[in-house]
């Protein structure tokens, strides 16, 4: 994939470009262990084990599944750009090799499709995306956009604006698709 960047403009949630949304992820999503091994800072200094896990502990007390500016009143601690961007690369690798998994014909389907893709793996993880949307999955598989915009959205926490970004994304993608097979009929 060309475009290592991924990020949807629909809310403020971005895929862990931010470090408070890579606090968010690591602190709501991980064990403390693996939070304790990230390169925290706490200022110039690099953050303690006991920083790290104080930090963690605020942000698992709090309210899941808000957006990242909400857990930053509850943490001290930050992560390098650099840290982040080598974070950032990592989960979109994961998360290609995960969507080239579920669909064969990934590396093939329009840039619009595969934001769409990336968005949902994003929000449900494979396991959810592969097993818990047949309807979705099998219009992805045929290659009918139109219908997978259709049987995109999700429940909340994703906002309905998010929704609306996938839904548009794919719906995109069919009205390109049908405007190739007119052009060829003609």
């Amino acid at each position: 994939m060309k475009n290592r960047y991924f990020r949807h403009p629909a809310d403020s949630n971005p895929l862990i470009i931010q470090a408070p949304n890579l606090r968010k992820l690591y602190f709501s999503r991980c064990p403390l262990a693996d939070a304790q091994k990230l390169a925290f800072r706490n200022g110039a200094k690099p953050a303690t084990k006991d920083e790290i896990k104080a930090d963690y502990e605020k942000v698992k007390k709090q309210i899941p599944d808000r957006l990242a500016s909400y857990y930053k009143k509850y943490t001290k601690l930050i992560l390098p750009e650099a840290k982040i961007n080598k974070l950032t690369n990592k989960h979109i690798e994961t998360f290609e090799k995960e969507l080239r998994s579920i669909y064969s014909g990934f590396d093939t389907f329009p840039p619009e499709v595969r934001l769409a893709l990336f968005d949902m793996i994003f929000n449900l993880g494979m396991t959810k995306l592969r097993g818990g949307w047949p309807k979705f999955n099998a219009a992805i598989k045929a290659k009918d956009w139109k219908k997978a915009a259709d049987n995109s959205k999700r429940s909340p926490p994703v906002s309905p604006e998010r929704n609306k970004y996938v839904k548009d994304l794919l719906e995109k993608a069919a009205k390109r698709a049908d405007m190739k097979t007119k052009i060829k009929k003609h």
